[in-house]
């Protein structure tokens, strides 16, 4: 395993371990569609903070289901608002890797109306998006920059 894979011990904090899997399955993602182009569009999906009826579970610690209610309000959406989102998922907004509609001159106006989404290797349509909890792609940093073409192949 390449040293790119692999989190050292004096490193290991939460953060680096939540950013790892987050750009492992971007990259998982991203092999998948290139593997089975025109069948798969996948979604990393971040929702953000979701109140569900498992926040009154009695296995968790009292003060936490009284306090926790109160404090996430103003930061949390409600499970209805969350799942609606998602269903845009489904839409051809997310193609598979390489539909032809994407690049098609009969539906080239069509894509262009509903907008095709950027993918996480930064192509439209590519097949693998990172998608926040508004239904909107969050592509702001490419996994591994300029030398990431192959550079992880051996993670995934």
């Amino acid at each position: 395993m390449s040293q790119a894979c692999a989190i050292l011990p004096d490193q290991y904090r939460y953060f680096n371990a939540r950013s790892h899997i987050v750009y492992f399955t971007q990259l998982f993602f991203e092999a998948l569609a290139a593997k089975h182009p025109g069948k798969l569009s996948l979604s990393h999906v971040f929702p953000g903070l979701v109140t569900t009826p498992g926040i009154a579970n009695p296995d968790l610690p009292r003060w936490f289901r009284i306090v926790w209610p109160v404090l996430s309000k103003p930061f949390a959406i409600p499970p209805e608002e969350s799942g609606q989102p998602r269903i845009l998922l489904a839409t051809r907004r997310f193609p598979a890797n390489g539909d032809e509609r994407v690049n098609s001159e009969e539906n080239g106006q069509g894509m262009v109306e509903i907008g095709i989404a950027k993918g996480t290797d930064g192509r439209l349509g590519s097949g693998a998006y990172s998608v926040d909890y508004d239904g909107e792609t969050k592509n702001k940093k490419r996994v591994g920059g300029k030398g990431r073409v192959g550079a992880y192949d051996d993670c995934v």
